[in-house]
């Protein structure tokens, strides 16, 4: 027998509520061609994404306007509920001195502790996410049978 769950389809509105309680995600996007994923920590801005990056990074030797994926989410392991949400949309390097001086005050906390003191911003184009509650009559999801 194994434990289902029901998945539940998010709105854009309830996504962007989900991401603001939790601060480390995932950025995926390319490199030399070829696929890169990173862990990074994160703040809301309004409707996009903000993100810290050290000088020489991924990140912030990525040329404007790349097309990046971003995920984060929370996943019970005990019960297998949980959710995810992605966004699909471009990045841009936030250079200016005034908008570099507000996404400070979002404080996005570096996830390595060297310096990142650059920061960039992604624009969502696309915003997907799921839910799944596990009912509590159901066994463990992640149950190994014996």
């Amino acid at each position: 027998m194994t434990a289902t769950g029901e998945i539940e389809q998010l709105t854009e509105a309830v996504c962007m509520r989900l991401l603001g309680t939790v601060r480390v995600g995932r950025v995926a996007l390319t490199r030399h061609a070829l696929p890169v994923v990173l862990t990074v920590s994160f703040a809301i801005d309004g409707d996009g994404i903000v993100l810290r990056a050290a000088w020489a990074s991924v990140l912030a030797t990525s040329r404007d306007d790349v097309v990046v994926a971003f995920e984060a989410g929370e996943l019970d392991p005990d019960t297998g509920s949980g959710w995810s949400v992605l966004i699909t949309g471009t990045m841009q390097k936030i250079t200016e001195g005034s908008a570099v001086k507000r996404v400070q005050q979002l404080r996005p906390t570096p996830w390595a502790s060297d310096d990142r003191h650059r920061f960039v911003r992604i624009a969502p184009g696309l915003v997907s996410g799921t839910r799944v509650e596990h009912r509590s009559d159901q066994p463990e999801a992640w149950a190994v049978p014996a």
